[in-house]
């Protein structure tokens, strides 16, 4: 085998599996160095930096080894600056550790809530899908038995949306008053693992009043799980889970009560036992997504150019609500209101499908500002889909009311969500376009640059709060 000249650079290193790949890269342009030479130089290292516990030949074997849950980092860049990584080399790996443990970390990590979050105004269409959920949920009901029903489908096809919009249609004909609950599980996202079911169902319990000396003395997710079934007994429910990897991640959280209805995203079809209802849901049709792009467009070109109007729909958005209300943002733009709907047709078709797989999203970077289009792509090194207006300064290295400016515009071109003031979201589909867009047109340095500036920006933070105060003179 022929060891790469240049030295092997492990940015692009996203998971444990990831690094363990780049190490036996490392060892390929290391000459496949011996696991014995690799030991005996990272005792060495240790010895003369006065690092008291040695490194075992099995244990370095062991970090090339794929499937493992944990690894011990400083033992990795130990494996990297034995294996002749220059000190650079030697950082952006450090970097990439830690970036990969805040990641694995998140997954202890619950997004719940104690309310629905709210659904989109420009919400349209699904009367028969959404009416399929709400007579499955509604015979349940009648029967007196748990009612859980699944919207599964393609990321931006709208199935959180329209779980929001059912639930707050539920809430409003009278049912589950008592308590309203909201997971996201971050199944499907890239830059993070799904939230552990213990995580989940400790964020529902202190949503519940319980306190974390509570919490504390339920252990597994058995006793967890039986405390919330508990605490939700007798009471009219409501939850919703949102992008579930699959049905074992939604068997714990589950009070299997006839007082709770439970509605579930997911990307997978197969494998969900004992549902009240269960949907496909398929993109818009045409005529549905012309309806829903009429929402945004204040100059009737929806109506005057129906050809055009259903191109954008069908071929160009695939009938997606996702890449349908990004393209809304577009025809909402003052800056484009002299564009016809064929211009937009004719734009998004320049962009070549084999590089972009959506070009909505891309049309709607096209016309952001240099410092909008930048803290997009940035955006995308987070190992969370949420972050603040000072983490975008911090990332972009921009001011704060630049980095203000520059989400409101995003958040105008529908390429974000808003929490609430001050902190934003990615979808989770537009998340990994950014990610696209950050490969492709952000170079490394620039990358290493900016998680540098976070790192040091969050490790001075830090610092403050340790600080000792200063004793009262």
């Amino acid at each position: 085998m022929t060891a790469p000249t240049a030295e092997p650079d492990p940015i692009d290193c996203r998971s444990i599996d990831d690094v363990v790949a780049y190490l036996a890269g490392l060892k390929v342009w290391a000459r496949d160095m011996s696991f014995r030479e690799i030991t005996k130089r990272i005792n060495e290292h240790r010895k003369k930096s006065r690092i008291p516990e040695p490194a075992k030949l099995a244990t370095v074997n062991d970090c090339f080894k794929t499937g493992r849950r944990r690894l011990n980092w400083d033992l990795v860049i130990d494996i990297g600056r034995a294996l002749g990584l220059s000190q650079a080399g030697v950082t952006r790996l450090e970097q990439v550790c830690r970036l990969i443990t805040a990641r694995i970390e998140q997954s202890d990590v619950a997004d719940v809530r104690d309310s629905i979050p709210t659904g989109r105004p420009e919400f349209t269409g699904r009367k028969n899908e959404g009416q399929l959920i709400l007579d499955g949920l509604q015979e349940a009901v009648r029967s007196q038995r748990p009612g859980v029903a699944i919207i599964h489908g393609p990321a931006g096809v709208g199935k959180t949306e329209l779980a929001l919009q059912l639930a707050h249609h539920v809430i409003r004909e009278g049912y589950c008053a008592d308590v309203q609950l909201f997971a996201d599980l971050h199944g499907f996202d890239a830059q993070r693992p799904a939230c552990s079911a213990d995580a989940v169902l400790s964020g529902f319990l202190r949503l519940l009043g319980r306190t974390s000396a509570d919490i504390a003395t339920l252990p597994s997710v058995e006793q967890k799980a039986a405390r919330f079934r508990h605490l939700l007994t007798g009471k009219a429910t409501l939850l919703i889970v949102d992008n579930v990897p699959g049905p074992e991640s939604l068997a714990p959280l589950l009070p299997g009560l006839a007082s709770t209805l439970v509605l579930v995203t997911s990307r997978n079809r197969d494998g969900w036992p004992g549902l009240a209802a269960q949907l496909a849901l398929q993109p818009l049709s045409v005529d549905e997504g012309m309806t829903l792009l009429r929402r945004f467009d204040v100059g009737d070109r929806v109506d005057a150019e129906p050809e055009a109007a259903g191109l954008l729909v069908d071929r160009l958005c695939s009938g997606l609500p996702l890449d349908l209300v990004a393209l809304g943002g577009q025809l909402a733009d003052p800056a484009e209101s002299t564009w016809t709907l064929s211009d937009h047709a004719a734009r998004l078709q320049r962009f070549p499908r084999d590089q972009v797989q959506r070009p909505a999203l891309a049309g709607s970077c096209q016309g952001l500002s240099p410092d909008a289009r930048r803290a997009f792509r940035l955006l995308a090194l987070l190992p969370r889909d949420d972050f603040t207006v000072h983490e975008t300064a911090i990332l972009s290295d921009i001011e704060h009311a630049e980095a203000e400016q520059a989400l409101a515009e995003l958040f105008n071109r529908h390429l974000l969500l808003r929490r609430h003031a001050g902190r934003y979201r990615f979808h989770d589909a537009v998340a990994e376009f950014a990610r696209h867009l950050l490969y492709q047109e952000e170079p490394a340095s620039a990358q290493h640059a900016a998680l540098a500036r976070l790192r040091n920006a969050t490790t001075k933070v830090v610092t403050m709060r340790r600080a000792p105060v200063p004793p009262p003179h």
